[in-house]
């Protein structure tokens, strides 16, 4: 009988897509997750933005419900702390550049080391306005806009380039579907295709009962409309939109099961193909485990960390597949390359050169690389390993080092491991569903 995993978090990136599209509309909106889990950090630094912003929100715990009303697209004006999420200030840019208004914005000191200077670059092409009152391209800022309210459905494309990230764009589509303006939005990932984050902005969009985006050639089209969408959209549970489990949390899991040659099962449906993080999935059936997606939830069948020399190149559209990914290399016979994938650079750390430094620290050998790492694997702990690990206050490198640690037998610490709760509050819940952990943390 397979064991079901119960402590996969909700999805946050399609969640706070679908928490700041019901704060545009006017009205009520219901969201069911998972019951039993706690929300993650980032989604709730959300919902206090909802409050300064005009919107307003109730949770009913026991039944995992949460009721959100929205405020309507007018200007957005107000001071947001964001805390470190860094999903919540892109979109705020994207969004206020599309309705208007003015927003004090800033954030943890992590938040304040990633960088927003192209992404605020793009949006002064749309009338944009900002200042930064510290360092330059960096938070504090102060921004403003006259909106997009005069512009009919945009027939040439509003052109974003990916490397300034795809979070600002979905905030555009967002904002011009609150105002029921038709739009073109191109954004091709290295494959010449629409982003797959973009797609998933639409996906969001189609769940809330908004008109199906079509992806052409790079190029998402969003139709214009005039009625208000059908409460609860795609859903199939009325007038509740039901939020589906964090592929990206998945994949750790997945790459857990793999390796322990364990057989799980995944309740709950998974999001649509747009998902980037769900081609993990083809990674490992091409590696000799066994998935299966039924519409009750995912089957695994795990085969041990295996052999083989891999070669995976197109993690700059899935970034958060990087870490599970390289703690699979670590003890797969061979040498791997992971790569493709510079903006790990700037993410909530250096994750490619924490991974180098906590993986070398622990005797693993391994080459950084400009946008990936060269992995020796087969890895077997040698004594008791360091005594601490670092993972630069990120929850995903906290994420590898803890799973490292405890599935290499080692006492080593992790320093200031609660940094999951970012994304997944219940991961020492996961751990001692896996046999190695007690279900607490450490600090």
């Amino acid at each position: 009988m397979p064991q079901a995993i119960q402590s996969l978090p909700v999805c946050k990136s399609f969640f706070q897509r679908l928490l700041l599209m019901a704060l545009l509309e006017e009205g009520e909106r219901r969201f069911r997750y998972p019951v039993g889990l706690e929300l993650p950090q980032d989604l709730r630094v959300l919902l206090q933005a909802l409050h300064v912003l005009g919107g307003s929100y109730e949770r009913d715990e026991k039944a995992a419900l949460l009721q959100v009303r929205g405020r309507g697209a007018g200007p957005l004006r107000g001071r947001l702390d964001l805390g470190s999420n860094a999903t919540l200030l892109r979109f705020s840019i994207g969004i206020c550049t599309v309705l208007g208004g003015e927003l004090e914005l800033d954030g943890s000191p992590q938040l304040r080391r990633r960088p927003i200077g192209p992404l605020c670059a793009l949006v002064q092409d749309l009338g944009a306005h900002f200042s930064f009152s510290q360092t330059p391209g960096h938070l504090p800022l102060h921004f403003r806009a006259p909106g997009l309210r005069s512009r009919g459905t945009w027939g040439t494309p509003i052109v974003v380039d990916p490397s300034a990230g795809t979070q600002g764009a979905s905030g555009l589509l967002l904002g011009l579907a609150a105002l029921g303006r038709g739009a073109h939005l191109h954004c091709p990932s290295a494959k010449g295709d629409t982003h797959p984050y973009l797609l998933l902005t639409g996906e969001a969009l189609e769940v809330m009962g908004y008109p199906a985006c079509r992806s052409e050639a790079g190029t998402l089209v969003l139709p214009s409309r005039s009625p208000r969408p059908q409460p609860g959209g795609r859903s199939p549970a009325g007038g509740d939109i039901h939020v589906p489990r964090d592929p990206s949390a998945l994949a750790f899991a997945l790459v857990v099961a793999a390796l322990q040659s364990r057989e799980c099962f995944f309740p709950g449906p998974l999001l649509g193909v747009s998902h980037p993080d769900l081609r993990i999935l083809e990674d490992l059936r091409e590696m000799g485990h066994e998935c299966e997606a039924t519409p009750e939830g995912l089957r695994f069948r795990g085969r041990g960390a295996g052999a083989g020399d891999l070669c995976i190149q197109d993690l700059d559209l899935r970034p958060d597949s990087f870490p599970p990914l390289s703690l699979l290399c670590v003890f797969r016979e061979g040498v791997h390359v992971l790569g493709d994938a510079p903006r790990l650079r700037i993410k909530e750390s250096d994750r490619i050169g924490a991974l180098a430094q906590g993986f070398r620290s622990l005797g693993i050998e391994v080459q950084e690389r400009e946008g990936g790492l060269r992995i020796r694997g087969g890895w077997t702990p040698k004594g008791e390993g360091p005594k601490e690990l670092d993972p630069r206050g990120d929850h995903r490198m906290a994420m590898v080092f803890l799973l490292l640690s405890r599935l290499g037998g080692l006492h080593t610490r992790v320093l200031g491991e609660s940094c999951v709760e970012k994304s997944w509050p219940s991961f020492p819940r996961f751990l001692k569903e896996v046999g190695v952990g007690d279900g607490r943390t450490e600090d």
